[in-house]
């Protein structure tokens, strides 16, 4: 959409990676899809008062001027992670927590599990599947860390999720952690998955189907990883302001 706006009439531009700093370096907030005068109005009163400037900006300064997770999906967007998939009528997933206290990266496992389980039954109970997912860590010394993949395969399982999901966490560095936040992207409606010659797809669905049925019926987490054990109140529902 970007592309397409940024040379009428008749205009043909595509922005990759060879030449997004010199677009940024040519457009007004507004001119971003979904950056209209109120949210420009904020992010103006956060400093922010270019696309080279959004770009630049840390996740936690985007999160302070949109006072919600648009902060951070904002953050991925510019810096090229695709979780605007045009094909998909939902865009991504994710969840966040703010850990009470800080703790050390074991010991906030639980909740990274509990996080993933959470994203995992929102994506199943919409009918889609995953081929991206992303990772960000806030630590207790106001440092933070954040990373995205892409894979060939797509996945809907909580497990495979999780496990994606820790492959990035073992990756960050080992420091007293304070947030996190996870997020799933590039997305297709499951009634598109494609088949695997070495993985019975089928099996994995329906375990993931009757698992979720059971949580329904009996109450949220009524059967869950044995990891999660320790983090029973954590990560509570909250109703998302921003989307009513």
């Amino acid at each position: 959409k970007v592309a397409s706006d940024y040379q009428k009439p008749d205009g043909l531009v595509i922005i990759d990676k060879n030449n997004y700093e010199e677009i940024y370096k040519s457009m007004y907030l507004t001119k971003l899809c979904g950056i209209k005068k109120q949210n420009a109005a904020r992010l103006y009163s956060a400093g922010i008062r270019s696309v080279v400037e959004m770009y630049n900006a840390s996740i936690q300064k985007l999160k302070s001027a949109f006072n919600s997770i648009y902060g951070y999906y904002w953050c991925l967007r510019l810096h090229g992670f695709e979780i605007d998939d045009i094909e998909s009528t939902r865009k991504s997933f994710g969840n966040q927590y703010v850990l009470p206290k800080a703790l050390i990266k074991e010991k906030a496992l639980p909740v990274l599990q509990k996080l993933v389980e959470k994203m995992g039954k929102r994506l199943r109970d919409k009918s889609y599947t995953a081929k991206g997912i992303h990772l960000a860590l806030w630590y207790a010394d106001h440092t933070f860390f954040h990373h995205g993949e892409n894979s060939d395969n797509a996945v809907f399982s909580s497990r495979d999720l999780y496990q994606k999901i820790l492959h990035l966490f073992n990756s960050f560095p080992k420091k007293p952690v304070r947030e996190i936040a996870v997020g799933c992207f590039n997305l297709s409606k499951m009634e598109s998955f494609q088949q695997e010659l070495f993985r019975n797809i089928n099996h994995e669905l329906k375990l993931s189907s009757v698992m979720d049925k059971i949580n329904k019926r009996y109450g949220d987490f009524t059967l869950i990883p044995a990891a999660m054990l320790k983090c029973q109140n954590a990560v509570p529902d909250r109703i998302a302001f921003g989307k009513t």
